[in-house]
């Protein structure tokens, strides 16, 4: 009786610290551990669809920041076009102007000369 209940402590004693020795080397699949691996599977595809989706996100936000962009470019490009016609506009108008002040000028001094030849055609007739 006490030696087989002996040799079975034994026996069972050193089959553990056997098997522990065997289990921390390569650890034995348990129910427990296949559920978590199935968990940590669908966690996993979960991430990589988060990513996926994070990616065609930023893919899709790039190309409508470009499209913002290129229309932006083009609007600007447009305006530039605009006050470029307006800037020519006003350089004609402009030169127009000039040339009216130079005539009213010329115009003036014109007549400033024919005043001073009447003044002059007066006090000749006075003396007279």
């Amino acid at each position: 009786g006490s030696t087989g209940g002996g040799g079975g402590c034994a026996v069972a004693s050193s089959c553990s610290s056997r098997g522990g020795a065997e289990s921390m080397a390569t650890p034995v699949p348990t129910a427990a551990s296949g559920a978590e691996l199935g968990r940590l599977e669908l966690m996993e595809e979960r991430l990589l669809g988060l990513l996926a989706g994070l990616h065609r996100q930023v893919a899709a936000d790039r190309q409508e920041a470009d499209r913002l962009a290129d229309l932006a470019a083009e609007r600007l490009e447009s305006r530039c076009g605009v006050q470029e016609q307006v800037q020519q506009r006003l350089d004609r108008k402009i030169a127009e102007l000039a040339s009216r002040v130079q005539g009213v000028d010329d115009e003036q001094q014109s007549c400033g000369r024919r005043l001073g030849a009447f003044s002059d055609a007066v006090r000749s007739l006075q003396d007279a």
